[in-house]
C-alpha cells in the first residue's frame, strides 16, 4: 500500500512497523529503542528515536526503561543520578519509588510510582532533596 499522504490512521500502522523492524536490530546489537513523538504533514514526517544499551535497561522497552535512560542522560542537571533510581521516599503520608527523569516535562519531570497501588505520578525538581536523602531502595 503506498500512502499519498500521511494521517493518524497511517502513522499508528507506520510506528507499528518501525517498532517491529528494530526489534531485529535491538536484538542483533544490544540495544534498546524507542520511538517518540511523531509529527507530520500531509507529505512528511520527524520522529524521535533514542536507543541505549539494553544491558543499560534490561531487555524492557517500557516507560520506565524510557525514564532510566532519561535519568542517565539528564539526571545531572536536577543533581541526580542513576544511583537515585528506585529510591524510596515519603510524600503526603504515602511511599513513593523514584521512577527516573522525563525531560521533556519541565515543571515535572521526576516521575514516582506509589508503592501500594503502582499509579505514576509526575512530581517537581524540588522532591529530589528527599529522593537524594533517602536510603531505602525498592526491591
Amino acid at each position: 500500500m503506498k500512502l499519498t499522504s500521511f494521517d493518524r490512521e497511517s502513522l499508528n500502522a507506520i510506528r507499528n512497523d518501525v517498532t517491529s523492524a528494530l526489534k531485529t536490530v535491538e536484538e542483533r546489537y544490544g540495544v534498546t529503542f524507542n520511538l517518540g513523538r511523531i509529527t507530520y504533514g500531509s507529505d512528511n514526517l520527524r520522529a524521535k528515536l533514542t536507543g541505549a544499551l539494553t544491558s543499560a535497561v534490561g531487555t524492557d522497552n517500557s516507560m520506565e526503561a524510557q525514564l532510566i535512560i532519561g535519568l542517565k542522560e539528564y539526571g545531572h542537571r536536577y543533581g541526580l543520578s542513576i544511583k537515585d533510581a528506585k529510591k524510596v521516599f515519603s510524600a503526603s503520608g504515602k511511599q513513593f519509588v523514584f521512577m527516573g527523569i522525563k525531560p521533556s516535562s519541565k515543571k515535572y519531570p521526576l516521575i514516582v510510582k506509589r508503592i501500594e497501588d503502582g499509579k505514576m505520578y509526575k512530581y517537581p525538581v524540588y522532591f529530589k532533596e528527599q529522593i537524594k536523602a533517602s536510603k531505602e531502595f525498592a526491591q
